[in-house]
């Protein structure tokens, strides 16, 4: 439950904020801004990020509870990316596999996910690093395939570049590059 109020009083605006769990009423988050009214807009956006950051894993894990009894052909392709992230973590090779398959369906189905292209970005670095890559070159150019589409999607996709980076510092020995994408 996420609750608060907005008031101003002068020059200023005040902004209090809590979340609370709905099962126990724990208090997650509480926060209050006060700010002049010529830089609100600015806090106001950082409290937004701070609330999403608590509140999408609990979105995340309600839909893959809601959604756990169908099947992945009947998913969406955000569904299709969340199992695949779910699948992909807990690296045994099977559940790996099954992770690529589902981001491969998810892009498939909506080729301008960038989340999805990001994800198997991530996918072939793991799998070059877990040792399980057949053919480590031919990953490393899928790696670089789909951190370019990731990142054509969404400039700024931070995660994906730092990743890029890091695996072109590790596989090439790019340091100017992977400071450039750092930078970034």
């Amino acid at each position: 439950l996420v609750a608060g109020s907005i008031r101003a009083e002068g020059g200023r605006a005040i902004v209090t904020v809590q979340i609370a769990r709905t099962d126990n009423g724990q208090v997650l988050l509480s926060d209050i801004l006060e700010e002049e009214h010529s830089g609100f807009t600015g806090r106001l956006s950082e409290l937004a990020h701070k609330i999403a950051g608590f509140v999408v894993p609990s979105l995340n894990i309600a839909e893959l509870r809601r959604t756990s009894r169908l099947s992945d052909g009947n998913l969406e392709p955000l569904h299709l990316y969340l199992r695949a992230r779910e699948s992909m973590y807990l690296l045994t090779r099977p559940d790996f596999v099954r992770a690529r398959v589902l981001l491969e369906q998810a892009i498939d189905k909506d080729p301008y996910f960038a989340s999805a292209h990001g994800l198997l970005t991530e996918w072939h670095s793991i799998d070059i690093w877990q040792g399980w890559a057949a053919d480590r070159q031919a990953s490393t150019r899928e790696l670089y395939r789909c951190a370019a589409r990731a990142i054509a999607l969404d400039q700024g996709a931070g995660r994906v570049m730092a990743l890029l980076g890091h695996n072109k510092v590790i596989l090439e020995s790019d340091y100017g590059q992977a400071a450039e994408l750092f930078d970034k």
